[in-house]
């Protein structure tokens, strides 16, 4: 799998792997926690599924953090937010799933 040629952490996730017929969203992360809560992470999220479905992109699958926004991904509470259900659990790094199409 292509995946694994660029991240090799990938096999290490209990939750995976993640759909063949899925886009793997890999980091969606703001940095400095001052710019954190300001709608710019959801604006990025919105922008990033405009143009999956732009390409139809069956899913976007990403490994999001329980309990923590320190992941290159973010925390699992703000895909759940946005969508997102989780496809398969894991007591860290659960792997969510949003259908586009």
């Amino acid at each position: 799998m292509l995946q694994f040629t660029f991240f090799r952490m990938l096999r290490k996730y209990p939750a995976g792997p993640v759909s063949e017929d899925a886009v793997l969203l890999t980091c969606l992360f703001i940095p400095a926690e001052g710019h954190r809560r300001r709608g710019l992470g959801g604006a990025l999220l919105r922008a990033i599924l405009e143009e999956l479905r732009g390409r139809r992109v069956a899913a976007v699958e990403t490994f999001a953090r329980k309990g923590s926004a320190e992941n290159p991904s973010g925390p699992v509470e703000f895909y759940l937010k946005h969508g997102f259900r989780i496809l398969r659990e894991d007591p860290e790094f659960p792997l969510l799933r949003l259908e586009l199409v």
